[in-house]
């Protein structure tokens, strides 16, 4: 049919001439028709290119009134409209960029076909074949007038006819979907929230270029199921036309197409997931509505559902039917829980909320009972909603016993992504709350030990549960924003714990672990302290890193604490008795002494080293030894006396005042064992005293020669009887200032409760002492 054109003849037609000649270019029209749409079955500009024609173009004015034509214009203006149309196509066939020249005169071709296909078509409106229609409607469309396009694909579609029927039905969806955008409108993607109670909704008025492309889409979809729709185009918009209806408030309608859509597709060989997207909706809507039990059958429809997909993967995002229904059934068996829940928070009085939230928990723990309802998910919220009820109502035991369940139950590596992140944060949660209440029942650092074998082993085992719980909360899967305070608190007790457990290189480790997780610089020397003092067991292996330590410590802001308590390990380090020991005591002294503050530890370290160092040199006072030279007379032995005490006194003095430096540090076992020490100084110098050699004195001597033998003896014992007197009167001021002391360390004992070995001796030596009557003032 190529170049084929209407001739026309020479001279005047009779009017059956002329009909012949319309009829006859229509049956040519049919032909061109062809070749307008390609030869194929399409709207697509894909087609077969045709030899283009020699006809003139007349174009004929867009807004032109319709007039009747008669036979010889109706076939001039086909003609027309068949080369125009088809000139237009081959220029569309070489269009590649929307810009370029080719696109350009093929859509002002495309105008001029269809401003002709209109003439024709409301020139010979009796005589408008379909296909004059649908060439109209292909013109317009690639015109961009999408509403006339429309129109016209829309008039085509209702004449019924089969041949170019669905290409017709592409064009009127294509052109609604153009007029769409050309107005600017955009459909809803969400419902209007419900409002009232019930809730109800109020159904939104749609506006017109929507409402025409829901009908287009219905004409496609129809279309498509006359054709048997194997590739599913027409149930796809048919479901996107529900939904429209669902986010305008048409919820009946909505819902009549939604319950097709889904009970088309939910199983079998017509499964699609579209299905799951209508049974998605229809849930929504029952929820909005407030219809719990359209929620649970709608769960039930849906199990028996695979959606032409294999089952899923469940966990809390998934938006499968089937996984959503599961997490229904679960909240309905939870649901009354909650509502008891709900009751106890409006309750009048304490313990009608405390008897409510008891009885939340135990219809969350019987949900648990109940056989295959509860998946993994639902069982975690059952048993941390029943443990937190629990604490609610002061039901600590309870609470526990839950918590307790929860820590042996749960196992997340064996759960999904989804459902394993959810099950970690609540087994942290619990994990927290039961090493809490481990750490609640240890005795405080410092306090005594038991001393039964059964208490002992308890405390054993009840250690060892803070370890395994601590370890499981430091687990790196535990690593969870909801859960840095448990953690923080596991990987703070841990070393503590390992290291009264006697596990100091476990211990060790942790503290160090501890060091490397805080940011703070005193948290951090402290736990690098602990994780060196940790090894102390094994000196050959700390004695280097407690030295590297003090270099580093040394001197910074701070760190006089944990420095002298490095210092003393050090000391623990050596041998009694070595110079390497007593060279460490005078580092942990001097370090003691520089301190601006120190921490009771490390006070009680520096007074204690302080302490040994002074202690040392009490051994000298054992061989103190007085004579004294005789004088003049036995007056004069007093001065004598005072002289030879000059040296034993300042000796005594001198050790006293280094013991009074151990009372600054306020540590009361080393203030009292000070002043104990200083009263044993005292009575030294009261046996110096007392066991005093003495010369004879002069005029003594000078009698001897002049008395007969038993007059000199008489003398004598007199003078003896006198030195005597006056070494006994000196001894007893020095039994005054040793009772004192005494009486000091049981003081200082007394007002802490303090009974070292040092306190009892002391009131051992008090007791024993003759302390004179009458004592001089403290000196």
């Amino acid at each position: 049919m190529r170049g084929v054109r209407v001739r026309e003849e020479v001279g005047v037609k009779t009017s059956e001439s002329k009909g012949r000649e319309l009829r006859i270019q229509r049956v040519i029209g049919a032909a061109w028709l062809l070749i307008a749409c390609g030869g194929a079955t399409s709207t697509s500009t894909s087609s077969p290119v045709v030899s283009r024609s020699d006809a003139p173009v007349e174009r004929v004015a867009r807004d032109e009134p319709a007039r009747r034509l008669d036979d010889e214009e109706a076939a001039r203006t086909l003609t027309q409209a068949m080369q125009v149309h088809v000139r237009a196509r081959e220029l569309a066939e070489r269009c590649e960029d929307d810009g370029d020249e080719a696109c350009t005169q093929a859509r002002q071709l495309f105008a001029v076909a269809a401003d002709t296909w209109r003439v024709l078509v409301e020139g010979r409106p009796d005589d408008a074949a379909g296909e004059w229609s649908f060439m109209l409607a292909q013109a317009m469309f690639w015109a961009r007038r999408y509403e006339a396009a429309g129109d016209a694909a829309e008039r085509y579609v209702a004449l019924g006819e089969p041949e170019w029927r669905l290409q017709a039905a592409r064009i009127l969806l294509a052109s609604r979907e153009g007029a769409l955008d050309g107005a600017g409108v955009r459909e809803r993607t969400a419902p209007p929230r419900p409002q009232g109670d019930p809730p109800t909704v109020r159904e939104l008025d749609v506006p017109t270029p929507i409402e025409q492309l829901v009908t287009a889409r219905a004409r496609f979809a129809e279309v498509m199921a006359e054709r048997g729709d194997e590739d599913g185009i027409g149930r796809s918009l048919t479901l996107t036309n529900a939904l429209m209806r669902y986010h305008y408030g048409q919820w009946e309608r909505a819902q009549v197409a939604l319950r097709a859509v889904f009970e088309g597709g939910c199983a079998g060989e017509a499964a699609w997931a579209g299905a799951a997207t209508a049974w998605t909706a229809l849930r929504d809507i029952a929820l909005a509505q407030g219809r719990h039990d359209a929620v649970r059958a709608l769960g039930d429809e849906a199990s028996a559902c695979d959606f032409g997909t294999e089952a899923p993967v469940c966990g809390p995002e998934s938006e499968d039917p089937r996984c959503v229904a599961r997490a229904d059934r679960a909240a309905w068996h939870l649901l009354g829980a909650r509502r008891f829940l709900q009751r106890a928070d409006h309750a009048r009085s304490a313990d009608e909320r405390r008897q409510w939230r008891v009885r939340a928990a135990e219809t969350f723990l019987a949900a648990l009972e109940v056989e295959g309802e509860l998946d993994a998910r639902g069982r975690l919220i059952a048993l941390e909603e029943a443990s937190s009820a629990f604490r609610a109502a002061g039901e600590a035991e309870r609470a526990a016993a839950v918590d307790h369940r929860i820590v042996r139950e749960i196992q997340p590596d064996r759960l999904d992504d989804a459902d394993r992140s959810f099950a970690l944060a609540t087994l942290g949660l619990a994990l927290h709350r039961e090493l809490d209440a481990e750490l609640a029942q240890l005795p405080p650092a410092g306090a005594a030990t038991p001393t039964t074998r059964d208490a002992i082993a308890a405390l054993a085992v009840r250690r060892a549960r803070v370890v395994e719980l601590a370890r499981r909360l430091l687990a790196p899967e535990l690593e969870h924003p909801e859960l840095g305070q448990a953690r923080e608190q596991a990987r703070s007790a841990l070393p503590e714990v390992l290291s009264a457990l006697g596990r100091h290189a476990e211990a060790s480790r942790a503290f160090s672990e501890l060091a490397e997780a805080t940011s703070d610089p005193a948290q951090r020397r402290e736990a690098e302290l602990r994780a060196v003092l940790a090894l102390a067991g094994a000196c050959g292996r700390a004695l280097r890193p407690l030295q590297d330590f003090i270099a580093a410590q040394r001197g910074q802001e701070g760190a006089d604490d944990a420095v002298v308590r490095a210092l003393w390990q050090v000391v623990e380090c050596q041998r009694p008795g070595t110079s390497a020991h007593v060279a460490a005591l005078e580092e942990v002294a001097r370090a003691g002494e520089a301190a601006h503050r120190l921490g009771p530890v490390a006070a009680r370290r520096a007074a204690e080293a302080t302490f040994l160092l002074v202690d040392r040199d009490m051994a000298g006072l054992a061989r103190l030894r007085v004579r004294v030279p005789g004088g003049e007379n036995i007056e004069a032995m007093n001065e004598a006396l005072r002289a030879q005490l000059v040296g034993p006194i300042e000796q005594v003095s001198e050790l006293v005042a280094r013991f009074a430096r151990v009372e600054r540090y306020r540590i009361p076992r080393w203030s009292a064992a000070a002043r104990y020490r200083s009263g044993l100084a005292f009575e030294a110098l009261d046996r110096v005293t007392r066991e005093a050699t003495w010369d004879p004195p002069a005029d003594l001597q000078s009698q001897r020669r002049t008395l007969s033998a038993g007059a000199f003896a008489q003398i004598r014992a007199i003078v003896e009887a006198r030195a005597a007197e006056i070494l006994a009167t000196r001894a007893g001021l020095f039994r005054c200032d040793a009772a004192r002391h005494y009486r000091g360390a049981i003081e200082i004992a007394g007002s802490t409760a303090a009974d070292e070995e040092e306190t009892r001796a002391a009131r051992e030596r008090l007791g024993s002492l003759e302390v004179p009557a009458r004592c001089p003032p403290s000196r």
